[in-house]
């Protein structure tokens, strides 16, 4: 398949416990300086409300984009970085100056807004603060607060970390956090280093088989061992057969293009190449000395059992040219295809005294054995 042609931009913003804010590009919006600016404030606005920690000492990584780089961009950034503390402070002090007067929680905050603008703090900031000075408080700064203990890696968070992923091993780190209550950093240093686990992708199967499908591979290969031990040629005379696309060019993977070099040499670059789209369908059969018939599929067949039966016909006659030692003994061997099990391919094969090699279920790669 192709890269879809429907695409939008999003523009994210992250810090190390997750999203903070993303939002989708209107279509036909550039992204100028000015379109830059209004992201940038919204995301201010959404700092103060779900990061209440970082709001005031909070630092911006992006890149060097020319829309990141203009003046208004970083005119902005400078006002809001070098005096957020300050700005709060003074408008506590402004809210401390409306109560004084008389002014309700609504009235300050229309002040406040009328006032610093963009840089107001929130309502609910607004409204605390309000109500703390109405009941006599004098002290604009933060209270000191005790803070969070010196370590949280103790034997016991360890014990209920991995009591949580027993239970569930697909929870995230800041789900494990949440659930616990306990800092994300915390939980990551416990689990990568205290249980020295890791999280990986589960590994992507045609179909996961059953456990008598397990028990039927087994089998199979067993019956093989015997028949190999009690026939050392059984082997010479089975043919196998499979079909496999074929494409006009594969793209170089990424580990055939390794090459060795020093530290002083530049890193090697190549163009990023997609999977030809121009292919055709081969279906080969061989045995233990080669490739004993192949032949490529029309543009535009389906291979079904009609035309599979006629392929073989031939791949019999070609037997008898190439293969006379083994014409009357041959066992062909070919996977579990609605194709190959058809009545008409059994009962050609039954008539023509060539026995076939049970598949085992859903194990393509067998026959390359």
């Amino acid at each position: 398949m192709s890269k879809s042609r429907i695409k939008t931009m999003i523009i994210v913003f992250f810090d190390i416990r997750g999203i903070v804010h993303c939002e989708f590009f209107p279509q036909g919006q550039t992204v100028n300086s000015a379109f830059y600016l209004e992201v940038l404030r919204r995301l201010k606005r959404l700092i103060a409300r779900v990061r209440l920690d970082l709001k005031d000492t909070v630092k911006l990584h992006h890149d060097n984009a020319t829309s990141h780089t203009a003046f208004i961009i970083t005119n902005f950034l400078a006002r809001s970085n070098t005096s957020a503390m300050e700005r709060s402070l003074e408008q506590r002090y402004a809210i401390k100056f409306c109560v004084r007067l008389g002014k309700n929680a609504t009235e300050t905050f229309q002040m406040l807004q009328k006032a610093f603008k963009d840089d107001c703090i929130s309502r609910s900031q607004s409204g605390k603060w309000h109500k703390a000075f109405k009941e006599g408080r004098e002290e604009v700064a933060d209270e000191s607060r005790s803070g969070r203990p010196t370590t949280a890696r103790t034997d016991e968070n360890v014990d209920r970390v991995l009591e949580v992923l027993r239970t569930d091993r697909r929870l995230s780190i800041q789900q494990i956090a949440g659930t616990l209550h306990m800092s994300t950093f915390v939980v990551h240093g416990i689990v990568t280093e205290d249980l020295q686990m890791r999280k990986v992708c589960a590994k992507l199967m045609p179909k996961v088989l059953t456990q008598d499908q397990k028990e039927l591979r087994v089998l199979r290969c067993q019956e093989w061992l015997d028949l190999i031990q009690n026939e050392p040629d059984f082997l010479n005379s089975v043919v196998t057969g499979d079909e496999s696309w074929m494409f006009e060019y594969d793209p170089e993977s990424k580990r055939q293009s390794c090459v060795w070099h020093t530290k002083s040499s530049p890193r090697p670059k190549k163009a990023r190449m997609r999977k030809s789209r121009i292919k055709t369908m081969i279906i080969v059969f061989f045995d233990i000395r080669g490739i004993v018939h192949c032949e490529f599929v029309p543009q535009g067949e389906t291979v079904n059992s009609a035309f599979y039966l006629e392929v073989l016909r031939r791949l019999k006659c070609r037997i008898a040219r190439v293969r006379t030692d083994i014409k009357d003994t041959v066992k062909l061997y070919h996977d579990n295809a609605t194709s190959h099990t058809a009545f008409i391919i059994t009962n050609f094969l039954a008539r023509s005294n060539t026995p076939v090699i049970p598949h085992p279920p859903l194990q393509s790669r067998l026959s390359s054995m």
